[in-house]
C-alpha cells in the first residue's frame, strides 16, 4: 500500500533527444500541483507520461518506476475512469463530429468516445451524472445547444464537465485557459475550484495567475529535469523564477492572493 497518488522514479523519455531526464515526482491525493517551466522543458511530455501515452525508457542505473495509486499496471479502460485530461485538442475532436450538443459531448465521456455513444442505452444514473456535471459548470441552459454555438469559455467548461462526469481520482489540465480573454479566464478558474473538491488536480501552465490559492505545490521543470519541487509559497520567489526562466523576473501577489510574473 502507498500514500502516493503519483509515484515517478528515475523516469526518462527519449525522442531523438532527451526530453525528460531521470524525473522523480511524488504527489499525494489532493496535493494539487502546478507544473511550470520554459517552453520545451518537458511539461507536456510529463503529462503524457502520467497518462501512460508514453512509457519511461530504461537507462543506466535503477529501473524507472511509473506508479499510479500504488499500481504499475493499468488497462486503458481503467485509466479512462481514473485519470481525465482537459486539453484543447479534445475540443477539436468534438467539433469535428459536427452534430454534437453540449450534453452529447459530456455524456460520451462515460463511454470513452468523442460523441458516439448509445443514447438509448444510457442508464438513469449516467444521465443524472451528465446533468450534474453540466450543472456544476453552469451549462444547463446550453445543454441542448450545438457545440459550434458555444463560446470558447463555454467549450472549455464542457471539457471540464467531461472530465468530472467520470469522477476520476486525477484530473490533468494542459494550459487550460489558453486562448481565453481575461474575463473568461477568471470565470473558468473559478469553476476549477469545483474540480479541486472531488479530484487531485495537476496543471501545466505558463501563467502564475492560474495557480489557485488551493494549489499549494509547485513542480518546476527545466531542461527535462525537475528543477524544484515543493510548496508554492517557498518556491515562487523572484530569485527562483529568474533561475528557472533564465531572465530577470519579478513576482507580485494581489490582495486576493493571485500571483503574477513580469520581466524586469
Amino acid at each position: 500500500m502507498t500514500d502516493w497518488l503519483i509515484d515517478l522514479e528515475n523516469c526518462s523519455v527519449f525522442r531523438n533527444r532527451t526530453i525528460l531526464d531521470r524525473v522523480t515526482l511524488k504527489i499525494a491525493p489532493f496535493q494539487h500541483t502546478a507544473i511550470i517551466g520554459p517552453n520545451g522543458s518537458g511539461k507536456s511530455t510529463l503529462i503524457r507520461l502520467l497518462m501512460r501515452e508514453l512509457y519511461p525508457s530504461r537507462g543506466q542505473g535503477e529501473a524507472p518506476v511509473n506508479r499510479f495509486m500504488g499500481r504499475d499496471s493499468w488497462t486503458q479502460t481503467e485509466l479512462r475512469q481514473a485519470i481525465s485530461l482537459v486539453s484543447m485538442k479534445f475540443a477539436e475532436h468534438l467539433l469535428d463530429v459536427g452534430t454534437l450538443t453540449a450534453f452529447d459531448a459530456v455524456a460520451s465521456s462515460v463511454f470513452g468516445t468523442y460523441g458516439f455513444f448509445p443514447r438509448d442505452g444510457m442508464t438513469n444514473e449516467q444521465r443524472d451524472a451528465t446533468g450534474h456535471a453540466l450543472a456544476l459548470m453552469h451549462l444547463d441552459a446550453v445543454a441542448d445547444q450545438p457545440l459550434q454555438r458555444l463560446s470558447t469559455g463555454q467549450m472549455r467548461k464542457v471539457l471540464i464537465a467531461r472530465a468530472m462526469v467520470l469522477k476520476p481520482a486525477l484530473i490533468l489540465l494542459d494550459e487550460p485557459s489558453l486562448g481565453l480573454d481575461i474575463a473568461a479566464q477568471g470565470e473558468f478558474l473559478d469553476y476549477l475550484t469545483h474540480v479541486m473538491k472531488t479530484a487531485t488536480v495537476v496543471m501545466v501552465t505558463h501563467h502564475l495567475e492560474e495557480i489557485l490559492p488551493g494549489m499549494n505545490t509547485m513542480a518546476m521543470i527545466k531542461d527535462g529535469r525537475i528543477f524544484a519541487f515543493g510548496e508554492a509559497d517557498t518556491l515562487l520567489t523572484d530569485q527562483t523564477l529568474t533561475a528557472l526562466f533564465d531572465v530577470p523576473v519579478t513576482m507580485r501577489i494581489s490582495e486576493g492572493g493571485i500571483r503574477t510574473m513580469t520581466r524586469r
